[in-house]
């Protein structure tokens, strides 16, 4: 019995380690070493005195005064535009969109930065075990790459694809493609990027006919469509040059601005050099460059749950 229970305790021990070798944090890397902490609301005010409590304000987090808390908003409320927004002052609405998009793009950057580890330790080994070479293909099928490349081709691929988004520029995209957060898609699908998708998704009212039967993608959580948004500027082939030009910074240890990094997704938008104006501005405006610095805290991931939303 007692050499049964060593081996269960070892056992969970050498798990705890692996996932701590392979994702950068125990259990996975999608941020669950990390306590969570659950909070449903129903009303703006629910929000205010949440926030207020914990002093979370985005003039501190944007001075660079305090870390930016992990907080996952679980579901966009479906009465969020009709009535609770309604009469919100504007300044009010930014302050609150902002309070959980930012962590949003934090917190999925996260993600990716912890495989990105992953892929630079395995390129400065000289050998690489059979654990090691399922996780480079697994890596290599998530980010589209051809997983039966050589082992090293296959890494100096994902070294320029596994990589994280401008802070300011993925905020920024999220405000223009759901209008703050209050589009349709973004209200019935937590689409915040506008995804296309021609099997499933949410059909749009006015669907371009020469465009096909695409629907807008949708997501069980406004993370999930942050995660997508990630995948597709790190996988889509009209996007290279995006890639491209992050890795040269990231070799060069430059910072990324999403100001600058903007102009390499010419391919975004059917809109052109018009919504790369667009998005510069929004980041220029709502002045968003100094995110791109910003830091999660190492504090518990909040959960917020709407429940019947009253406004």
């Amino acid at each position: 019995m007692k050499q049964a229970l060593v081996t269960f305790v070892l056992g969970i021990l050498i798990v705890g380690l692996v996932g701590y070798y392979n994702y950068g944090g125990f259990f996975s890397s999608k941020g669950d070493a990390h306590p969570r902490e659950t909070v449903r609301f129903s009303t703006i005010k629910d929000l205010d005195k949440y926030f207020a409590l914990h002093e979370m304000s985005v003039e501190k987090w944007r001075a660079g005064e305090a870390q930016i808390p992990r907080i996952l908003l679980q579901d966009i409320p479906s009465k969020w535009p009709e009535h609770a927004l309604e009469n919100v002052t504007v300044e009010k609405k930014k302050a609150l969109f902002l309070r959980f998009s930012i962590p949003l793009v934090l917190i999925a950057n996260e993600e990716v930065k912890a495989e990105r580890k992953t892929v630079l330790r395995f390129l400065s080994k000289t050998e690489l075990d059979n654990g090691d070479k399922k996780r480079v293909r697994r890596l290599a099928q998530k980010y589209k790459l051809d997983k039966d490349t050589p082992l090293r081709k296959l890494l100096t691929q994902l070294k320029t694809r596994v990589g994280p988004i401008p802070v300011s520029l993925g905020v920024a995209q999220m405000i223009e493609e759901s209008g703050w957060g209050t589009s349709r898609f973004a209200i019935e699908g937590n689409a915040l990027f506008g995804q296309w998708s021609f099997s499933k998704g949410m059909k749009p009212k006015e669907q371009r006919a020469e465009k096909g039967d695409y629907r807008i993608r949708s997501f069980k959580t406004p993370l999930d469509s942050v995660r997508a948004y990630m995948l597709n500027l790190n996988t889509n082939q009209a996007y290279a040059a995006f890639r491209k030009e992050r890795s040269r910074r990231l070799n060069a240890g430059e910072a990324l601005k999403g100001a600058s990094m903007i102009a390499f997704l010419k391919s975004y938008s059917e809109r052109g050099e018009e919504y790369l104006s667009s998005i510069r501005s929004i980041i220029a405006s709502n002045k968003l460059a100094p995110f791109d610095r910003a830091k999660l805290s190492s504090g518990p991931t909040v959960e917020f749950i709407p429940s019947v939303f009253a406004g």
